[in-house]
């Protein structure tokens, strides 16, 4: 049993023919079942009855079941979401550096455009590297017409370990947000909000003296009146 996702089927009952199935999430395993394939078909094709024959056994606690299936799929070496997730973004950044040194603009935007990608993507759709090129024909086509579905064979040229298929969390999308953490404040920055010195943004960032300056109006009630009791106290 897997949760959110369809039932195996069977597009012959002859020969056990699996029709197309979605990738399979081994973090949603539920319960698991092994299924002896010759019981099966002295069962339930050659009819015999034989109580003795048992085609089902089940598994018991999510580890095993992953730990099961990942070994005898021969998938132990499977990158988690998380790696694959990082390894894309990686792999998008050496890409524009690589093929378009000089246009850290289109970088930024092609960054921006897959970050909104992922969070616009339907949560139990997973993301593919096909995926990620049609963001970036996008960005790059245009100008660039020669590069046209050229990421994936630099993904491929390269060896980046992706995932066919990976999710992304959208509460960890470090393409759009970026995390602060110091000792008066923790929170995600967006990362189209971080500017120069001198900028428009309400998020500045001195090089000079490493030090980050945010300015944001408050329109929460009740942020307002827990902040104007703190420096009330004060």
């Amino acid at each position: 049993m897997i949760t959110n996702t369809k039932a195996l089927k069977f597009d012959d009952v002859k020969t056990l023919t699996l029709t197309a199935q979605e990738v399979i999430d081994l973090d949603k395993f539920v319960q698991g079942a092994r299924i002896e394939v010759d019981d099966f078909k002295s069962r339930h094709i050659d009819k015999n009855l034989d109580e003795d024959i048992n085609e089902v056994s089940f598994i018991r606690g999510t580890g095993d079941i992953r730990l099961y299936f990942t070994d005898s799929l021969g998938t132990l070496s499977l990158l988690s979401d998380k790696k694959s997730s990082e390894t894309a973004t990686i792999a998008l950044n050496d890409y524009f550096d690589k093929k378009l040194p000089f246009e850290r603009g289109l970088k930024k935007v092609a960054e921006e455009k897959l970050g909104r990608f992922y969070e616009n993507n339907n949560k139990d759709r997973k993301v593919s590297v096909e995926d990620i090129q049609r963001v970036v024909n996008q960005i790059v086509t245009e100008r660039y017409p020669k590069l046209e579905n050229t990421f994936i064979e630099f993904v491929d040229e390269k060896e980046y370990k992706i995932n066919d298929f990976f999710v992304q969390n959208k509460e960890k999308n470090e393409l759009l947000w970026v995390d602060v953490k110091t000792d008066a404040i923790r929170a995600s920055i967006s990362k189209n909000e971080i500017g120069p010195r001198g900028s428009n943004k309400s998020i500045i960032f001195d090089k000079v003296m490493n030090k980050l300056t945010i300015s944001q109006d408050i329109t929460d009630d009740e942020l307002i009146k827990k902040l104007n009791t703190l420096i009330n106290n004060e």
